[in-house]
């Protein structure tokens, strides 16, 4: 569940930069928040990665998400998208579509066994007037090296559809 959470934090963050297909320019100094609406996840890779049979919904998650321009130091716009617990660089695409990407690579040594969970997110939406739509991607590659013990590792890509709408008149508070 922790899996679903973030990615639908992350779509949140997604719905935010609707500068193309019809929708608003961002630029620096710019923001939209948007509401998004995380569909059903898919799961692909190991065997311990697979969808378990015996949980279904019909719930969507919900989420706010924030999408911001600032001027790097030659005057380029750089695009973020902040769910408020990541916080994601990305950039226009020549179709006017938006894509995002972090990576986290946390290595564990314990003596002779070193485990690397290496977890790459990828959001990606376009807009269309104040509406997005959208897709979210984790894959998380976990590797051992040493003493293993039989540890499988393995590779599992979660994917989430999302739509979202951007929140008219929606105010940010900065600190100071």
């Amino acid at each position: 569940m922790r899996t679903r959470a973030l990615l639908f934090a992350v779509g949140t963050l997604f719905a935010g930069s609707l500068a193309g297909c019809g929708g608003f320019s961002i630029s620096s100094g710019d923001y939209v928040v948007v509401r998004i609406a995380a569909g059903q996840e898919s799961q692909s890779g190991d065997a311990n990665c697979q969808n378990d049979p015996n949980h279904t919904s019909t719930f969507d998650n919900g989420s706010t998400a924030l999408f911001y321009g600032i001027a790097d130091a030659n005057g380029n716009d750089v695009y973020y998208l902040d769910t408020g617990s990541d916080v994601l660089l990305g950039k226009q695409n020549d179709d006017g579509s938006y894509a995002f990407t972090g990576k986290k690579v946390d290595v564990n040594d314990q003596g002779n066994t070193t485990i690397t969970d290496t977890q790459t997110q990828t959001v990606s939406f376009t807009a269309d007037g104040n509406t997005i739509k959208g897709t979210f991607v984790l894959v998380s590659d976990v590797a051992c090296s040493g003493n293993c013990g039989g540890f499988p590792g393995g590779t599992c890509t979660v994917t989430v559809p999302f739509d979202g709408v951007v929140v008219q008149g929606a105010d940010v508070p900065t600190p100071g």
